[in-house]
């Protein structure tokens, strides 16, 4: 399980040690990029404001990790496609959502949580405490 452990190291770095009363939305950013073992990251920023109706909410970055925005996803994990990306970091984080961490908790106290390319549709992955349905 190495990017799934990797990912969930970074966040309990970023996340625990301190996100602002300001942050009511995390968004999961996923960006294509071109190195040996990985053709995507992902950054992590919490954004000011939050509306399920309008996913420009993740525009509005008021936050983002101290220990790095982003961390490179591994091609083993990832796949070769922006669609088989988005399905398994999607899958991921709905995990970590899932479990009983202070990460997940942190996570959870956010009014949304999304999940997409930085230049396409963000899909909602947690809302006001529940799981959104899958898409």
């Amino acid at each position: 399980m190495g990017f799934e452990n990797d990912l969930r190291g970074w966040l309990a770095k970023a996340l625990l040690q301190g996100v602002p009363d300001g942050v009511v939305g995390f968004s999961f950013n996923l960006f294509e990029h071109l190195e040996p073992k990985s053709r995507f990251g992902v950054e992590l920023v919490g954004a000011g404001s939050f509306d399920p109706s309008n996913s420009d909410w993740a525009c509005d970055e008021v936050w983002e990790p101290s220990v790095g925005r982003s961390i490179s996803i591994s091609t083993e994990f990832s796949g070769e496609t922006w669609d088989e990306c988005l399905s398994k970091m999607g899958s991921l984080i709905m995990t970590i959502l899932a479990e009983a961490t202070d990460v997940a908790a942190r996570l959870r106290s956010a009014a949304g949580v999304g999940l997409g390319f930085v230049d396409g549709e963000l899909q909602l992955l947690w809302n006001d405490g529940q799981a959104a349905p899958a898409r």
